[in-house]
């Protein structure tokens, strides 16, 4: 949606029927499991409803087909730039704007893909991993961690409760009276908003260690910090959380 929709943008969404909807307006749909707010370019009606045609404003060809009223959440009313009001309507893609949209696609299509594969076999190489947690070491980073449970058993850890790992007990319960069967341990640099690196501890079942073991389902870092000793420092801080809790890693057989 370049230029009209920018990174860094907030943007407001009112929810809307289908048959309220205009042509020229931003529509918040979901498609083929994706939610995203393309510009509605044509409606119509077919066997199945009422439908909207949308398609991208950086696109001058093609559409992302109809879209029925159950997979509309709405329309963007307004868009925040810089903590100021900005318009919804389409702006022409010319000039700079086409340049930076065209450097946008090379960058995201191709070369940071590229760079990504070279980094990660760079990453692999024995003096990479030797030298690199060195480098990080002369930085100084200030290494800050953060461990997250779902609201509920099951959930999401895209809604969760946050706790300093101080503070985190893994033997007592939650909030709720449940006991903890899932937890998250995320490591930051300094202050960044994005974890270099993290692992996710699930309980297992009850017959195994009398209900007390614990194994890891995931663990991974961000592709700058592969291969610096990142992940070992996160899961090393992970075991000493489960020491404190009197609990441990159940035994591979």
């Amino acid at each position: 949606m370049f230029p009209c929709v920018q990174p860094g943008d907030t943007l407001h969404i009112e929810s809307r029927p289908i048959e309220r909807i205009q042509v020229g307006d931003i529509a918040v749909i979901r498609k083929d499991g994706q939610l995203f707010g393309h510009r509605a370019i044509a409606k119509g009606e077919n066997e199945i409803g009422p439908f909207v045609v949308t398609r991208p404003d950086r696109s001058d060809h093609g559409d992302d087909g109809p879209t029925h009223g159950e997979n509309i959440l709405g329309v963007v009313t307004r868009i925040e730039r810089k903590g100021k009001p900005t318009s919804t309507t389409q702006m022409p893609l010319g000039g700079r704007a086409k340049l930076r949209v065209a450097l946008w696609e090379w960058w995201h299509r191709d070369a940071r893909l590229r760079l990504i594969h070279g980094l990660e076999r760079v990453q692999r190489r024995r003096f990479y991993q030797v030298v690199s947690p060195l480098c990080l070491k002369a930085f100084h980073p200030k290494l800050r961690y953060e461990v997250r449970t779902p609201l509920k058993t099951g959930q999401s850890h895209d809604v969760y409760r946050s706790f300093p790992p101080d503070q985190f007990d893994a033997s007592k319960l939650l909030h709720q009276g449940e006991p903890v069967t899932e937890w998250t341990l995320a490591l930051y640099l300094d202050a960044a908003r994005l974890p270099a690196t993290w692992i996710t501890m699930v309980r297992s079942h009850e017959e195994s260690a009398g209900g007390k073991g614990w194994h890891i389902a995931d663990a991974g870092a961000r592709v700058r910090y592969q291969g610096t000793g990142l992940d070992h420092v996160v899961a090393g801080k992970a075991m000493e959380i489960l020491a404190r809790s009197g609990m441990a890693l159940e035994k591979e057989n």
